[in-house]
């Protein structure tokens, strides 16, 4: 099983890393290569780092890959749900070893919980439903001037399978 642990405030540059390097393998084909290859790994340092000091989402590191969950963003679904995984992240040298199911559990909340992806990405997709999430609704979604439809996945209760 993988080593998971909490974000540290030493987590910042490899999360980025990790954060552009995943998009990066993941999203080669529906974003335009300038708009991946543009992305700024400093600057999303900087965001992981005052994401750990904030300290108002969880946020889980682990060799390859990260998962953050916090309060709910969707206003619609924040009574139903209040809670969301903002999202999990591998690179893919570290995929099919179990490190998103780890992730998964060491961030997701006991209470119920959304979390929204790209349904360009079958493989999150099938990932989500394995782990027990029904897709209640599909909608686009405009990422760096790209629309996409964006699956959003609720988990009514979370028992740690």
């Amino acid at each position: 099983m993988p080593t998971v642990r909490d974000a540290r405030p030493g987590d910042a540059a490899a999360i980025a890393r990790i954060h552009v390097t995943a998009w990066r393998e993941t999203y080669r084909g529906l974003f335009p290569d300038a708009v991946l290859d543009g992305m700024d790994e400093a600057a999303r340092r900087d965001l992981w780092a005052r994401a750990i000091a904030q300290g108002t989402t969880r946020i889980a590191v682990a060799e390859g890959g990260f998962a953050q969950s916090g309060p709910q963003r969707i206003d619609a679904h924040r009574n139903a749900y209040p809670q969301e995984l903002w999202c999990i992240y591998l690179q893919r040298i570290a995929q099919g070893r179990g490190l998103g199911r780890a992730l998964f559990e060491h961030v997701c909340p006991e209470v119920p919980f959304t979390v929204a992806v790209f349904a360009a990405n079958p493989g999150a997709c099938a990932f989500y439903e394995r782990m027990g999430g029904r897709c209640l609704s599909e909608a686009p979604e405009e990422v760096f001037g790209i629309t996409l439809p964006e699956r959003l996945y609720a988990f009514d209760h979370h028992s740690g399978e």
